[in-house]
């Protein structure tokens, strides 16, 4: 949890406070994250990132063209759009110099389950390494009495996908 904490505050600070052009020292923080001496582009990140590994199990799975990232989905335009929103979180994390050393793994399905309670809208599988989130279509029932209900549903989604690629990135597991 500290950890967490201490990334959520580290992300905050480097999105606000670090200004363009300050190369940073490269270090590895972690088994799975580095930090890189300059903020990294997308493409650069793609030809650094290792082999992908067991993502042969995800059923219509494609791997992204802009990014280390590999999405599951039943239809061709969740996988654009898991491709497109993971793509975006790993170019902000680039901004800040943070890298993910290894892909980032989606898989859009029609139900996620808390171990502990009911449907939420996604969540980090730390045993299977990978990002599980509900499908667009059945995100309206969740929302339903909630904040989140007024706003866009398309640019709620989005920002759902994009905050479960952050924390893969940069969790330790």
């Amino acid at each position: 949890m500290r950890r967490a904490a201490h990334w959520s505050i580290l992300s905050l600070l480097c999105f606000f406070g670090i200004q363009q052009g300050q190369a940073q020292p490269a270090a590895c923080l972690a088994d799975d994250l580095c930090t890189v001496g300059e903020a990294a582009t997308v493409p650069e990140m793609v030809g650094q990132s290792p082999p992908l590994t067991n993502v042969g199990n995800l059923l219509n799975s494609e791997r992204c063209p802009e990014a280390p990232v590999v999405v599951a989905a039943e239809t061709a335009d969740e996988r654009r759009l898991g491709c497109s929103a993971a793509a975006e979180a790993i170019r902000r994390l680039a901004v800040c110099g943070i890298a993910p050393r290894k892909p980032v793994r989606f898989q859009i399905m029609s139900e996620v389950r808390h171990p502990f309670s009911g449907a939420i809208f996604g969540l980090f599988d730390t045993k299977q390494e990978r990002v599980l989130v509900t499908q667009e279509a059945n995100v309206p029932t969740l929302v339903e009495g909630t904040p989140y209900a007024a706003l866009p549903q398309r640019d709620f989604y989005r920002s759902l996908i994009i905050h479960e690629a952050f924390m893969q990135s940069c969790i330790k597991t």
